[in-house]
């Protein structure tokens, strides 16, 4: 705000303008109009930079975060394959199941 400031001080543009009957129109010069858009645009450009950083940031995170799940559960697999097959005299859910018989199914 202080830069559109100066630059109405520097044309001698009178703010004020409520005086009645007719008033001569006050112009900005074209780099001045510049200025303001750079300025704009820069401010903006910096917030659309700092929400990214915080997006990308999360990500990172969560990527993060999913890889060691992921190493976790393969160890404890690891582990679960490497115990022996009798725990405490039970028998190992992984042995075979006792094979049925079927049934034989004759056609006439």
């Amino acid at each position: 705000m202080d830069r559109l400031e100066s630059l109405v001080s520097e044309k001698n543009i009178s703010t004020r303008g409520k005086g009645k009957g007719k008033q001569r129109k006050n112009f900005l010069d074209k780099n001045a109009a510049l200025d303001l858009a750079a300025l704009i645009a820069g401010s903006q450009e910096e917030k659309s930079r700092v929400r990214a950083e915080k997006h990308h940031q999360i990500q990172k995170e969560t990527k993060a975060l999913l890889a060691a799940q992921r190493a976790k559960a393969k160890k404890d697999k690891s582990k679960r394959r490497k115990q022996p097959a009798l725990i405490l005299g039970e028998e190992a859910t992984t042995s075979p199941a006792p094979a049925r018989a079927r049934k034989s199914v004759a056609f006439a």
